[in-house]
């Protein structure tokens, strides 16, 4: 999805800020094949401008390249003679014969423009009527081509250049360069691996993941683009949504193309707007060349354009050959190492398709994109022998300028700095737990992860994970400790076990604050942590595997002795009037339990190398379950109870109007459950905006053995306000979403009497209603406050209203 090269963007602008170095090229031999290389430009005939993103197909081979910005082009063929066609939209093609004498032979080739118009055919004006039938016969056209491939996989080279418009629209700020091989299927599978990559030193190769991107398809009725569903422009339903114009018509391959312009009927919904290119008799789309409406907002993003060429290949299927993805970005908010205003082009050049070959088969799981292991193992002629887009000198000069400005060596005096600023940031931001935190009971932590100091054994023992973290708590005045492996031994099926030791003060388990939330920050400052602790210290045996795609299966035994521990740390920077919440005594003994747990995510995966990451996705679905167990009579314990809990989250667009976010949680435990393993129904980080636990908790948790939770979320956007159609409510620039809930939390075991006024529970639904509003300062993008306001509608002694700040991207 072409939306994702906007979060990689991101993302990557905030890595290639700190100046990462990159891995050197590895030059190695060369292909064995013999190869022969044509090289050359192409000029327009009637002007002599170059002309750039020329489709050259080396009929026959299936390998083809595009001209670069500068009309310059190289196509690497075997050894022999070969037919070499040049063809772009709007200029009549052009093939000639090559005989290879030598081993390099230029070519240079005019191309004359093309605007014709056909016997018995009339260029209309703004042709409303032929605009529409051929657009009809368009859409009966694509009935055909779903069900005439089967299968096809292809290979591609992509190009990422970011420029600089701060200073010189030509000076490039970020370059990346990928090659893939890409596979689809019916009835709508889709996979990418990217084999090699390459990068401006500014950029680590890890976080280079840019490659064609889910091709979008118009021959589907809907595409997704970020948090939006657009209408394609052949879509079943296309013509209630877009009006079309016979602007000319053009040759393409020797054959009259129609060039259409696509109207949208509605500024409000999310549609296309351009043009699109229809081949006369066969209505097969040719080019397609489009933006967005009004409907379709991005923060701090502009101009964003969609280009992509068709070629017909195999004498019979039209396909993209070049995709072209373009905008700009404007940030008013100075972001130390990233200029305020870019733009970006991202290149697809697409060869060597391969059509029903079978070799899909088997290649489709859970991941969408796949970096390979020896991708940033790069022979240097096999890689020249695949960039099917030659490197422009503005290109080749700007590879070298960052490299030589990476490369500068820093005075002392700012290297201390920058990493004096970077660590501070990182630490009060919560950053690793591992490395630093603060809460009430440990006070100030700090340790060391000895896997992430490189000393990673991976290195050397494939498919091991190793984990050896080891830190001191001042408060505590105690060493704790973490160590612990994990081995896989089939990675088809994600069948890994372990073992882990621990002596460290853990987490109580809570609904609505997830366990990777650090509270360091606002522990520091506000004394507001939602946690509960105690000490944990033994070890836990585990297995677990993947039965079916999206679903993962973990079993576990734990042996642990488990301490209460109380309070120790009372300071905050801004709140010292009052003491830090109490911390609930966890119940002391020896725990051995057995446990299991169930976790389905419908989203699509990306693997980059040993990493996997979850796609982004306008919509999904995640459920998830866990099962422990722990008596006496299964062996020797002080403890014995069965917990059961289940939680279940939908993220959903709704009629157009959104996105809906729900969340539910039920929990239930029989016998006896200790302290420290009882359902907390946590405040969360109730300062800022929580969208998925409850903001009127003022600092209070609530406590059972039996829970239920159920809070929805959901987001307008921008879409209310500017469908409602008044002139001055559709330009009001922020973002509007709602929330709301109810839980319910209850006791079935007896507490002590003399700490149960410690555990609040809610034996009647407690419930809150509220909304955000969010892009409050568009003036300080990237950083957009969100004001929330939340109101309880039941009658529990926490907060009847309460406000909540935060920032959005």
């Amino acid at each position: 999805m072409k939306s994702g090269v906007l979060l990689f963007l991101f993302s990557v602008l905030s890595l290639s800020a700190f100046g990462l170095d990159d891995a050197d090229m590895r030059q190695t031999s060369k292909p064995k094949t013999p190869r022969r290389v044509l090289v050359g430009n192409v000029y327009n005939s009637i002007s002599g401008e170059a002309i750039p993103y020329v489709t050259i197909q080396a009929l026959g081979t299936g390998k083809s390249t595009l001209t670069n910005e500068s009309g310059f082009y190289r196509l690497i063929v075997e050894k022999g003679e070969h037919e070499v066609k040049f063809s772009h939209v709007g200029f009549f093609s052009d093939t000639v014969e090559i005989i290879f004498v030598e081993d390099t032979v230029r070519l240079d080739i005019k191309l004359e423009p093309t605007l014709i118009e056909l016997p018995g055919t009339k260029v209309y004006s703004r042709a409303y009527d032929p605009g529409q039938r051929i657009i009809i016969e368009a859409i009966k056209r694509k009935k055909d081509i779903l069900t005439q491939i089967n299968d096809y996989n292809f290979d591609a080279y992509t190009k990422l250049v970011v420029h600089d418009r701060e200073t010189d629209s030509t000076d490039i700020f970020l370059i990346t360069e990928t090659q893939v091989t890409s596979y689809w299927a019916q009835p709508d599978r889709y996979k990418e691996v990217i084999t090699a990559r390459k990068q401006s030193s500014n950029l680590p190769p890890e976080g280079n993941l840019v490659a064609v991107g889910e091709i979008l398809n118009f021959n589907k009725n809907r595409l997704d683009f970020g948090d939006y569903e657009v209408v394609t422009p052949t879509a079943k339903d296309a013509l209630k949504h877009y009006n079309y114009y016979l602007l000319d018509t053009i040759e393409v391959d020797g054959r009259p193309v129609f060039r259409l312009e696509i109207e949208p009927k509605s500024q409000i919904d999310p549609l296309f707007v351009g043009f699109i290119h229809i081949a006369d008799s066969t209505f097969d789309v040719v080019a397609v060349d489009v933006g967005f409406n009004e409907g379709v907002y991005f923060p701090f993003v502009s101009d964003l354009r969609y280009r992509q060429d068709f070629a017909k290949l195999n004498g019979k299927y039209w396909m993209p050959v070049k995709i072209v993805f373009s905008g700009f970005f404007k940030l008013n908010i100075p972001v130390p190492g990233i200029p305020s205003e870019l733009s970006f082009e991202h290149l697809a050049s697409i060869y060597n398709y391969r059509f029903e070959t079978g070799e899909s088969e088997g290649m489709f799981d859970e991941y969408e994109l796949v970096v390979a292991d020896d991708a940033d193992d790069i022979d240097s002629a096999v890689w020249y022998a695949n960039q099917t887009v030659p490197l422009t000198d503005e290109e080749l000069y700007g590879y070298k300028r960052i490299d030589s400005i990476q490369n500068l060596p820093k005075p002392l005096v700012k290297k201390i700095l920058a990493y004096g600023i970077g660590t501070a940031f990182f630490l009060a931001l919560g950053g690793q737990e591992d490395i630093f935190h603060y809460n009430r009971v440990e006070g100030a932590y700090l340790g060391l992860n000895w896997i992430g100091m490189g000393l990673n054994p991976n290195r050397f023992i494939p498919n091991l994970d190793l984990w050896l973290r080891t830190g001191y708590s001042f408060e505590q005045e105690k060493w704790q400790h973490r160590y612990g492996f994990s081995y896989e031994l089939s990675n088809k099926r994600k069948l890994y076990f372990g073992a882990e030791y621990q002596d460290q003060i853990v987490k109580m388990p809570t609904v609505n604050s997830s366990e990777a939330y650090n509270p360091t920050l606002l522990s520091l400052f506000y004394k507001m942590d939602p946690y509960d602790y105690y000490r944990q210290k033994g070890f836990q045996l585990f297995t677990g595997y993947r039965p079916v795609n999206h679903v993962r299966l973990r079993f576990s035994y734990y042996d642990y002795e488990h301490y209460p521990t109380a309070v120790t740390e009372h300071y905050s920077v801004f709140r010292n009037d009052d003491l830090a919440r109490y911390n609930p005594l966890a119940e002391r003994g020896k725990l051995r339990s057995i446990g299991s747990s169930f976790r389905y995510d419908s989203r699509k995966l990306f693997k980059n190398k040993d990493e996997d990451y979850y796609a982004s996705a306008a919509q999904y679905t995640r459920l998830m379950a866990w099962v422990e167990y722990a008596d006496p009579d299964l062996i020797d314990n002080d403890f014995k109870f069965t917990r059961y809990s289940l939680s279940l989250f939908r993220r959903q667009r709704l009629f157009g109007l959104g996105i809906s976010n729900i969340y539910l949680f039920g929990g239930q435990a029989e016998n006896n459950l200790p302290v420290q393993k009882f359902f907390i129904l946590d405040f969360g980080e109730e300062i800022f905006i929580n969208n998925s636990g409850f903001n009127t908790l003022n600092e209070t948790n609530f406590y059972g053995d039996r829970v239920f939770k159920v809070y929805v979320n959901h987001e307008f956007g921008h879409n209310l306000f500017y469908k409602s159609g008044l002139p001055l409510i559709k330009k009001i620039p922020f973002t509007l979403s709602v929330h709301g809930g109810a839980f319910w939390s209850e006791f079935e075991r007896e507490l002590d009497p003399e700490t149960a006024g410690y555990f609040p529970f809610a034996p009647t639904a407690y419930t809150e209603l509220g909304f955000s509003l969010g892009n409050l300062t568009p003036f300080m993008n990237p950083f957009n406050m969100m004001l929330g306001f939340t109101w309880q509608l039941s009658d529990y002694n926490t907060s009847d209203f309460s406000i909540q700040w935060g920032f959005e991207l």
